[in-house]
């Protein structure tokens, strides 16, 4: 087992990079990712299907959308997003490997379709 005093030096440095270069890099990087690409990534988040579970309470608290319009232009981006995506999705798996699991897409769309009917009953 290696003690915390054979890994570091005599003012407590991680030994090959001293304490206050290594923070200053760690800083700069950080703080270069947040600027070019932070608000990009916080952006491609609430536009990807995840980002609906996000969307939904900023479209009723921040732009001040009531509820059934919140949901029905949530659900409305969601379904741009998908039909972007399905393009390049099938691009990637043929339809002919889809195809032979379609039972298992018709149960997985029967199952949504039950339990969002029972949800709203």
């Amino acid at each position: 087992m290696v003690s915390k005093n054979n890994m570091r030096g005599q003012r407590g440095e991680v030994r090959g990079c001293p304490g206050d270069r290594r923070k200053a890099l760690v800083q700069a990087v950080l703080a270069d990712g947040v600027r070019s690409r932070g608000s990009g990534c916080a952006l491609g988040g609430l536009i990807g299907l995840g980002g609906a579970e996000f969307r939904l309470p900023l479209l009723i608290s921040l732009f001040g959308f009531a509820a059934l319009s919140a949901v029905i232009l949530n659900k409305a981006m969601s379904l741009v997003v998908v039909l972007t995506a399905l393009p390049a999705r099938l691009a990637a798996v043929s339809v002919a490997e889809l195809s032979a699991h379609w039972l298992v897409a018709a149960n997985l769309l029967a199952g949504s379709l039950i339990g969002a009917w029972v949800g709203a009953v």
